[in-house]
């Protein structure tokens, strides 16, 4: 006889320490145990929500669709008793809350950079060099030197305060966030009976804040947060998003938070101008859809009957 079942475990509002430690307090780890009231104390906790990591300046909020969110599913969890959860998932080990990591949302959005023409599209700009973008993107390079055989030489990083960073992305929604799943993964022996998985994963209706510190660059600060959105929005994130898993909708723009991105890129035009000492044209960095201009690119002064030499003031 279980004399577990029925008596409450589950007494912190931690969810990453309920799901990980107080779930297997008590439990003899046998076939037979049974977990199933300890899922349905698990999905009724109500987690911290904070902003601690949130970045004002450049975040977006999107809400997850049905069937909801998977994230974590790898972590390792699961005993093998009566409807013990088999997989694991993504708490925040301080707060608790569930959360997506910076480096998934990192990966999902450079995994769309394989194609081209899609990153043009959203970014409205079909002469933007998107491998160079990416490069400046995810992984700090300002520029590359090559030969005459177009091996790279050289490597010019971005120092790393100028480097763009992604943070974890947390829930803005109160209440309990979580709901029981099961997917059956069928082998490739298709006569024998599959085994259900069972496992948690957050519910519909669910608000993220993905949150960056993005710096102008090949595009500016606000043209990579709107592409970042967009990009989430049109793949989804997690696992199973082939199946439907992961689906985000994007939510109206804050206001303060527009003004804030406005303010921002404001503020960063101004070291992105430059006078020509010659003929005392101001030359900005970026035309007005966001993308470098090419006479910035090239040191040259934007007034045609000019033309004078900037690389001693264009950084």
């Amino acid at each position: 006889m279980n004399l577990c079942k029925g008596m409450r475990r589950l007494n912190t509002k931690n969810l990453n320490y309920a799901f990980n430690v107080e779930y297997y307090k008590g439990s003899d780890f046998t076939s037979t145990f049974d977990y199933s009231d300890r899922n349905k104390e698990l999905i009724s906790i109500s987690p911290m929500i904070g902003k601690a990591y949130k970045n004002d300046k450049f975040s977006f909020s999107l809400k997850t669709k049905y069937p909801g969110l998977l994230i974590g599913v790898g972590n390792a969890h699961g005993s093998g008793g009566l409807g013990d959860i088999d997989l694991g998932f993504s708490f925040d080990y301080v707060t608790g809350c569930p959360y997506i990591p910076g480096s998934t949302v990192k990966g999902v959005l450079r995994s769309a950079f394989a194609h081209d023409e899609y990153i043009k599209s959203v970014l409205n700009d079909p002469s933007v060099d998107v491998r160079k973008l990416e490069k400046e993107i995810f992984e700090g390079i300002k520029e590359e030197k090559k030969d005459a055989e177009g091996n790279i030489t050289e490597v010019d990083y971005f120092p790393v305060p100028e480097r763009d960073v992604f943070y974890d992305a947390f829930p803005e929604t109160k209440g309990n966030l979580l709901l029981m799943e099961a997917i059956t993964p069928h082998g490739e022996d298709l006569t024998k009976n599959p085994k259900p998985l069972t496992l948690v994963k957050v519910k519909p209706e669910v608000t993220f804040a993905f949150s960056f510190r993005l710096n102008n660059g090949t595009v500016t600060a606000s043209a990579k947060l709107n592409l970042f959105k967009q990009i989430i929005e049109d793949l989804g994130i997690g696992a199973k998003t082939n199946v439907g898993f992961g689906i985000m909708e994007g939510q109206e723009q804050n206001y303060d938070n527009a003004v804030a991105v406005a303010a921002a890129d404001a503020a960063q035009s101004v070291l992105d101008e430059v006078v020509c000492p010659k003929c005392g044209k101001k030359n900005h960095k970026f035309n007005k859809d966001g993308a470098l201009n090419s006479a910035w690119k090239n040191r040259k002064c934007f007034n045609s009957l000019c033309r004078a030499d900037l690389s001693g003031v264009i950084r």
